[in-house]
């Protein structure tokens, strides 16, 4: 009957869809982003180090992180992957893969170095908690995933990548938190426009 959400614009979405339903949203927040929040733990605190080491060996000036949705055709992904090399040196991209193809790591790298691909960071970019990484990260980039709330919470603006994604986000659009792009050049000038001057901090 109940759903824990993270924010009201959950609460008010599955209002929308349940009209007449006994089903309800609840905004509760999102606790294992607050527990890791708090650094007073040492393992927080050596996490936080060594992604904060990570992003300065890069040797970018900013930290774009890759977020793709289950269910998309590869040709989203390659669409990620080419606005990633139209960045140049500006950038260093990281890759986290969705939970459910946790497994298809290894794959992924193989195609990736097949590509040409070899400056993602992709062990890291899974290795850790989301709300950690999203910490050191400039733009979260991805087709509709709701890593994008997670990403407001961390203060970090999103690029989506599909209409659906600005459908579903329209309200982090309307701040001026999210933006669209649907081409690799796009998606790739949009991300540096918003590392450039992040709406969070204006």
């Amino acid at each position: 009957d109940r759903f824990w959400c993270w924010s009201d614009m959950e609460v008010q979405s599955i209002g929308r869809s349940m009209a007449g339903y006994a089903h309800r949203g609840v905004a509760v927040g999102n606790l294992w982003s607050d527990f890791l929040a708090g650094e007073s733990l040492a393992e927080i605190c050596t996490a936080t180090n060594r992604l904060r080491s990570l992003r300065q060996q890069s040797g970018r000036r900013y930290q774009f992180l890759l977020t793709p949705s289950w269910g998309h055709p590869d040709a989203e992904l390659q669409k990620l992957l080419d606005a990633a090399a139209a960045t140049g040196s500006e950038a260093k991209w990281w890759l986290r893969l969705h939970p459910s193809l946790a497994a298809e790591r290894e794959p992924l790298r193989r195609g990736l170095a097949a590509m040409g691909v070899n400056d993602v960071e992709v062990d890291a970019a899974n290795d850790y908690p989301l709300p950690l990484l999203l910490r050191e990260m400039d733009v979260n980039l991805t087709q509709d995933s709701s890593t994008v709330i997670e990403a407001a919470v961390a203060g970090v603006p999103s690029v989506v990548t599909t209409q659906n994604g600005a459908e579903i986000f329209a309200p982090y659009i309307q701040k001026g938190h999210v933006r669209l792009g649907q081409t690799p050049g796009a998606i790739a000038q949009t991300a540096l426009d918003l590392a450039r001057q992040n709406p969070f901090l204006s």
